[in-house]
């Protein structure tokens, strides 16, 4: 009988087996201190690391890692990895120690946590590393486990399995053949036996039966180990003896492109023909030719990588692991390329420091001189040589104490200063100060750390004084143009403000930025604008200047201007701007036709004293005669009587008339003699008050003492204020108040400026007002004129007006007329006063003197408040000036607490007088305040809208009354 077959469970069991965490720990792994230099560290891993012995087969020539352990425990590691990225970002690997480099997260498993090397396998896939530290439940440092450690014992375990798989194999074949024959022997033998066939066929198919659980437990353990493969990081393929893949994992079909399908079965070399020139081929048939297991580096150009590769022989073929290191040749090739752009700019700095015109130099953190060029070793007085090793206190003693703070501000701060001037002495030339511009800029580490300063220096004295001429010839022509009376401007070709002067934005009302950008169209009327943009057109096409006379609009009326223009060219010759400086000849203007109207006055005055010597030589025959004939014919009837009559009355009003023409004309002889006219006043008033209509209500002021004396003839002063009493009743019509006021006047130099016709010197000066419908502007030229009357024909002669100039005129004074229509007239008659009188009473009128208090005048009028203000600072006042009622308002919030007065004139633009009065009074109702107007009913005005000032002035004051008014106005409680 055959013997009973018996099946090894061993055979089948190592299947199951994978390597114990013992069969691919490291136990004795490379490890430094925290402190130790990164270079050591590097040096210690090109050397044979971890315990070979324990993989023969691995063929490792230097470990991939250290380990940083602090008294037993692990605190961190360092992979040939981090090395390349340090080297990349130019990291100095000398100069660092291990603690500052390691990477401190490290991901590490405890002892009792590994199964098998599949669990360590998964860790390390999942944490994407390829060194896991081994500890025990205190944390204290078993060993190390390494992916290319364990793969390699993975596939020894897999390859020692495989051939005991296939040794168990064979043996159960070669038994189940032995068994078979026996059998066949026993069948052959004991055909008789029919017992003992089924019980060789029983046993053949539990055999058979044991085989197939054998072949299925190698299946499910190849699985495994196929599961594992799928599960690591690197690469994985298997070719069989014909170059044929037979297994790809999933990380090499994603580097591949390919997926398994198009792999399996099909030639490497057929699939990848490229490879073949490569190092691939070559590699491949040594490794399978020598049994040899290989390692290389290769570029792959179809797929744009570098690999690295380990292949391994097998019984069946040839195992591969690779890894895509396209990342770490990239690094090595920036280290290379950052290396070599180093080279290039150290010799780049070399270059500049030989040929640079500017002071050069680096300092480390110590204020030591490193490194300075030949040019700032000149500015400083001593050799290259001389400077390197000594501080900045023994090179430049002078000025340390001003360069250290900024030296450590650039070290500590890490941020540069840039531009900083400076002045000092060098040991180049003592004792002379020069001026110097430094540049410091902090030279940083990769780890930001500051390694020292480098530094440019320029000498800057002759570039110091020009800036300095420039700025103040700069000064002085923004001087000249912001204080000159004139207009100027700047206008581009398209006619947009370029610069205005400070004149230009007090005429406007704007600032130099408000105006800039704008065109006349956008400031003044449309006429104006075109007037201005037709003159300035002429100018770009003339090329050259040309004087225009330009008519502005203000706020205060139109103003004449002479405006002298011309262009601006650029480089190219071309006109990019037009320059014009304009001057207000408005005065002058008016002074002309004023003088004008006095030669047509003169002239017609001359005309008019030709008619009356005339008239008089035919009147006065005519006059005897008519008186001569009643007596030379006694008889005549009551008729011719009455005809004479007629004619001697006539001729009488003739001999008026032509009286009135020589006063008009001044050719009448004037007897003058001393008169009071407060007594002359008492008897116009008498004569108005009896004979004008009641609705006219008669205002006067005479005073009763100190009034002046004047030099003139009774009657013609006489008829001068009846004329000017009956032009007044006759504006009135319907009713009004005609006033009358006598006072004493001093003509100052000041007011006679303001006056063509005016002198300096003491007047009497008669009011005569009325509130009645005014005279047209139009008109107001022209009431002077003989024969010139706005009356109903037969109601007047128009030699009123004129008699009245005519007889002032020849008494050596002069007349003031002030309308405004719907308001009324203000007729001013000034006489000179008798010296004597003068003389004796002078002293009741000296000028009051100040004590320098603060006067804020509010007037539109340039040249009066120019003129008020100078002549109150000569009497030792302060003064504040502004345009318009809104700047005054302004001026008085900020010197509230220090003005002591304010000169308030009742017409101006933007804001006027009795609307700032009420702000003023609001804001400060023991503000003291005068009112100034040119009109004399504006006082009226201002009672009529319950204003209460302190004083009143008519326009024009003299100085005296005006000092005299201030010194009354402060004194008063």
């Amino acid at each position: 009988m055959a013997s009973e077959i018996q099946i090894n469970p061993t055979a089948y069991s190592l299947f199951l087996e994978m390597p114990a965490l013992e069969d691919i720990i490291d136990c004795f792994p490379l490890t430094v201190t925290p402190d130790t230099p990164l270079v050591d560290a590097i040096a210690l891993m090109s050397q044979m690391g971890g315990n070979i012995e324990l993989f023969p087969n691995s063929n490792l020539e230097q470990a991939s890692c250290v380990l940083v352990v602090d008294e037993s425990q692990l605190v961190g590691i360092v992979t040939e990895h981090d090395v390349v990225k340090l080297t990349a970002r130019g990291v100095d690997l000398g100069r660092a120690t291990v603690a500052e480099v390691m990477t401190q997260k490290i991901i590490i498993l405890k002892q009792s946590q590994a199964e098998d090397v599949f669990t360590v396998l998964s860790l390390m896939r999942q944490q994407q590393i390829r060194h896991l530290p081994i500890v025990d439940e205190r944390g204290k440092l078993l060993g190390l486990v390494s992916s290319d450690h364990a793969i390699a014992a993975l596939q020894q375990q897999l390859e020692q399995q495989t051939a005991e798989l296939r040794q168990a194999t064979e043996d159960i074949e070669r038994r189940v053949q032995e068994r078979t024959t026996e059998l066949c022997q026993v069948n052959a033998q004991l055909q008789q036996e029919i017992e003992h066939r089924k019980q060789a066929e029983q046993e053949r198919q539990q055999l058979l039966i044991q085989e197939q659980v054998a072949r299925a437990e190698a299946e499910a353990a190849k699985n495994r180990i196929f599961n594992i493969l799928e599960s690591i990081t690197n690469c994985f393929f298997a070719l069989d003896s014909e170059w044929r893949f037979t297994y790809v994992n999933q990380q090499a079909t994603r580097i591949l492109q390919r997926t398994p399908d198009q792999l399996i079965g099909r030639n490497v070399w057929e699939e990848f023909p490229e490879a073949i020139p490569l190092t691939f081929y070559r590699e491949y048939h040594r490794a399978v030719a020598q049994q040899l297991n290989v390692e290389f580096e290769e570029f792959y150009p179809p797929l744009n990588i570098w690999v690295e590769v380990h292949a391994y022989p097998t019984v069946d073929g040839l195992s591969v692991y690779f890894q895509d290191i396209t990342e770490r040749k990239q690094a090595e090739a920036a280290l290379r390329q950052s290396e070599e752009t180093a080279r290039r700019q150290l010799a780049e700095i070399e270059a500049i420091y030989a040929t640079a015109p500017i002071g050069l130099c680096f300092i480390d953190t110590e204020l030591r001189f490193v490194r300075i060029n030949e040019q700032l070793a000149e500015i400083n007085g001593l050799s290259v040589s001389q400077h390197i090793g000594r501080t900045l206190r023994e090179v430049l003693p002078d000025c340390s104490e001003e360069l250290e703070p900024l030296y450590h501000q650039v070290i500590q701060s890490r941020l540069p200063i840039l531009n900083y001037e400076i002045q000092c002495t060098t040991f180049a030339q003592p004792g002379i100060e020069r001026d110097w511009l430094i540049s410091l800029y902090p030279l940083k580490e990769t780890d930001e750390q500051v390694l020292g300063v480098n530094v440019m220096v320029q000498e800057i004295s002759d570039l110091k004084k020009a800036e300095a001429a420039l700025r103040q010839n700069q000064q002085q022509l923004e001087a000249i143009i912001n204080n000159s009376t004139a207009v100027i401007y700047l206008k581009d070709i398209q006619g947009r403000y370029l610069l205005v002067n400070h004149q230009y934005e007090s005429l406007c009302h704007l600032t130099n930025e408000q105006i800039q950008g704008k065109t006349d169209y956008e400031i003044f009327n449309q006429k104006a604008a075109e007037a201005f943009w037709a003159n300035d057109q002429k100018v770009i096409a003339a090329k050259s200047s040309i004087t225009f006379e330009e008519m502005v609009p203000l706020d205060d009326g139109t103003h004449t201007y002479i405006a002298v223009k011309f262009p601006l060219f650029n480089t190219a010759g071309e006109v990019y701007a037009v320059c014009g400086i304009s001057t207000d000849i408005t005065e002058k203007k008016q002074l002309e036709a004023q003088f004008l109207r006095a030669q047509r006055l003169e002239s017609l005055g001359t005309l008019a004293s030709g008619i009356a010597h005339d008239l008089n030589n035919i009147l006065s025959p005519i006059l005897v005669v008519a008186q001569l004939l009643p007596f030379k014919l006694p008889n005549l009837n009551e008729q011719n009587r009455e005809l004479l009559t007629i004619l001697e009355n006539n001729s009488k009003r003739g001999a008026e008339l032509v009286k009135q023409i020589l006063s008009f004309a001044g050719g009448a002889e004037v007897k003058k003699f001393p008169l009071q006219l407060k007594h002359l006043l008492k008897e116009i008033r008498q004569i108005v008050t009896s004979t004008f209509p009641k609705s006219i209500e008669i205002r006067t002021h005479i005073p009763t003492q100190n009034l002046w004396v004047v030099s003139a003839e009774p009657t013609q002063i006489h008829q001068v204020l009846m004329n000017l009493c009956v032009n007044a009743r006759d504006a009135m019509p319907n009713g009004g108040t005609l006033s009358m006021i006598v006072e004493n006047f001093c003509v100052d130099e000041n007011y006679a400026r303001m006056n063509l016709e005016a002198k300096q010197g003491y007047y009497v000066l008669i009011t005569v007002s009325d509130t009645g419908c005014g005279i047209p502007p139009e008109l107001l030229e022209r009431i002077f004129e003989p024969f010139f009357t706005t009356k109903e024909p037969g109601k007047g002669t128009g030699l009123g007006l004129s008699t009245v100039i005519g007889i002032i005129k020849n008494h050596g004074g002069f007349v003031e007329v002030y309308s405004e229509v719907g308001k009324g007239s203000q007729f001013k008659v000034y006489l000179p006063a008798c010296d004597t009188e003068v003389t004796e009473e002078n002293n009741d009128f000296e000028i009051s003197e100040g004590n320098g208090e603060l006067i804020l005048i509010v007037d539109d009028e340039a040249s009066i408040r120019e003129a008020t203000k100078t002549s109150l600072e000569n009497h030792n006042y302060k003064v504040l000036t502004a345009n318009d009622g809104i700047d005054g308002l302004a001026l008085y919030i900020q010197y509230k607490n220090e003005i002591s007065i304010v000169l308030m004139d009742i017409q101006m633009p933007a804001m006027n007088g009795l609307t700032a009065i009420r702000i003023l009074q609001k804001s400060n109702p023991s503000v003291k305040i005068i009112a100034i107007s040119g009109i004399a009913s504006n006082q009226k005005l201002l009672e009529t809208n319950d204003i209460c000032v302190q004083a009143f002035l008519s326009k024009p004051y003299t100085m005296k009354k005006l000092l005299n008014t201030i010194a009354d106005v402060l004194t008063r409680t």
